[in-house]
């Protein structure tokens, strides 16, 4: 929640919908009052005992958007391994996509990583 306006519309937007949230930081404090009414779970997002802390079993879906495309890829790998089926959006930014993506499975698409 570090630099967050436009992390904070899209909870919003979901808090608007009477959606249950529940947000992973590890420097946001509990009482920061940009989470409203969603529930915070300090640490690692990438770490599988945060993500079960955290309900990734029983949620309907699950929002990546960390700035880092590494740390979203690891998470969005650690969620899948816990749970096959949960949705999953993504945010990826990469200056040289791979384009067009080549399907190596129906659900997966290929993306290089930009150079450092």
């Amino acid at each position: 929640m570090r630099s967050w306006p436009h992390r904070l519309a899209r909870l919003e937007y979901l808090q608007a919908a009477n959606l249950p949230v529940v947000a992973i930081d590890n420097v946001c404090a509990p009482d920061d009052p940009r989470l409203g009414n969603a529930r915070l779970v300090q640490g690692d997002c990438r770490r599988r005992e945060v993500l079960e802390q955290a309900g990734v079993r029983d949620c309907g879906g699950v929002l990546v958007l960390i700035s880092n495309d590494l740390t979203n890829i690891t998470t969005t790998l650690v969620v899948r391994s816990l749970e096959p089926e949960i949705r999953i959006v993504l945010r990826v930014f990469n200056e040289k996509p791979d384009w067009p993506p080549r399907p190596r499975h129906p659900q997966h698409l290929s993306a290089e990583a930009p150079p450092p």
